[in-house]
Parts: structure tokens; sequence; C-alpha cells
């Protein structure tokens, strides 16, 4: 099963966290994981292909490579479960978090809700699969900073290869439903409008693209294939692409 909440909180005490908040809310989930399943959360630390992904915090003014957050101010963020497992410590975020009060760097915020975006019961990795669109085209817009480690480099371009193979290695990662290998080099960018950012994690800095890139599939396709490129393309959209979604980057939208 996948799950996506988002946690809306509201501030108490101004503050600020650095870039998009991705470091500072990975810290808070690893520590609230720690309270409840101190087990837990050493195995998912140690986990090179970790189930879950974050949103980046939302609200705040962004200034110089920070995100002030005023008194009083409202936010949000977000966390994909990818796994069954990862799904129950959602659903125990849904039931115990609300009222909480939690700290993302120097900020305090009040939590106010928890709300499931894939419905109360979540989605199998099936629904997104016979759920989804068989069109030629599809944009997926990257509103974090999203880039590629790929042959020992970082990649600051969404080619289409590197955007879906990333996709079916995590799908196939969590996933019981298998994917048919699909040449991907016939999928090809037909637009784009993007622009690079920095983030600052403290101890290292990375680079990342954002905007709206729209990617066309080649008319030999068959509605099959039509249909697992597209549902790669609905999943960047709950588990994120590229590298360390776990820590907000490549948070993305999809449309067709």
């Amino acid at each position: 099963m996948i799950q996506k909440v988002i946690i809306k909180v509201s501030c108490l005490r101004a503050g600020q966290v650095q870039s998009y908040g991705g470091l500072e809310i990975h810290s808070w989930f690893f520590q609230w994981i720690s309270t409840i399943e101190p087990r837990i959360s050493e195995k998912l630390h140690n986990l090179e292909n970790k189930p879950f992904s974050m949103g980046s915090l939302q609200g705040g003014i962004k200034k110089r490579g920070e995100t002030n957050i005023e008194e009083g101010a409202d936010c949000s963020f977000t966390v994909s479960g990818l796994n069954e497992n990862m799904c129950v410590l959602l659903r125990m975020i849904e039931e115990n978090l609300v009222d909480n009060i939690i700290q993302l760097g120097t900020a305090e915020f009040r939590v106010k809700k928890v709300l499931p975006i894939m419905g109360p019961d979540g989605l199998s990795y099936q629904d997104i699969l016979d759920n989804a669109w068989d069109t030629e085209s599809f944009t997926l817009e990257f509103w974090s900073p999203t880039s590629f480690h790929h042959q020992g480099k970082q990649v600051l371009f969404p080619y289409p290869e590197l955007v879906l193979q990333s996709l079916k290695r995590k799908w196939d990662s969590f996933s019981n439903v298998a994917l048919p290998e699909i040449d991907y080099s016939n999928v090809q960018v037909s637009s784009y409008n993007l622009e690079t950012r920095l983030v600052d994690f403290q101890k290292y800095k990375i680079t990342g693209f954002i905007g709206r890139c729209t990617f066309v599939l080649d008319k030999g396709f068959t509605e099959s294939n039509k249909r697992v490129i597209n549902a790669l393309g609905y999943y960047a959209s709950i588990a994120g692409v590229g590298y360390k979604t776990y820590m907000a980057l490549g948070n993305c939208r999809y449309y067709v």
C-alpha cells in the first residue's frame, strides 16, 4: 500500500529552517519514530532505499538560503509511505500527532491537522497501474530542487531515461506489482522551463533544478506501455524522483 499525508501546522514561535526545510523535517521524523519504535527508526536510517519521501515546508518566506516563519503563520509538509509498514506509521501519525508541539529548525509549531491524501485506506500499486492514463504526453512540475546521480556525476536535467528508471527502481523496491521492461529512450522532452536552486544541508550543499518539463511518448508505444509510463509519472507525485527524496528533494506534480 501507499499513503501520503499532509501535516498542517501553526507557528507558535518564530524561527528559520534551512532552504526548503528538508533537513529539519527529516530530523523531526526520525526523532518522532524513535520515541515510539526505536528499532524501526534505526533500521530505516540504515536502509539504502528508504520507503518514504518528504515534501518541503510550504509557507514562510524564503530568502538567502533559508525559510523564515513568523509567529502565527500556517505551514504544511507531506510525508509519503511507499510500503505497508510505512503506511502503518503514517496511520499512527494521523491518530497521535494532532495538537502536539514539534520543532523544525529554530521555529516551534503546533500540529493542527493530519490528512490522508490518497483516501482513508491509501492506494495499492495495482490501483495506480489500473487507473493510469494512456496519453502520449505528460508534464512533471518539479517544485523542490531535483537532481540525479548517474555514473558518478550529478545531473541537473530531467532526461526521460533518468526520470523513469529512477521511478521504476523505486517502484520495484516497494511493490509486488511487476512492470515490463520498456525502452525509455523512446520518450522525449518536448518542452521545459527549468531553473537551478542551491539547497543548504549545513554540512554540504546540493544544486537541483525546479520548474516544468513535458515528456512525449513515441507513437509506437502500445497502450499498455503508455499506461505503465504514465503510472510512473503519477507515482512521481507520491514518491518523488531523483536524489534525496527522503529529505524533501525531488518533489513533483504530475499533469496530463
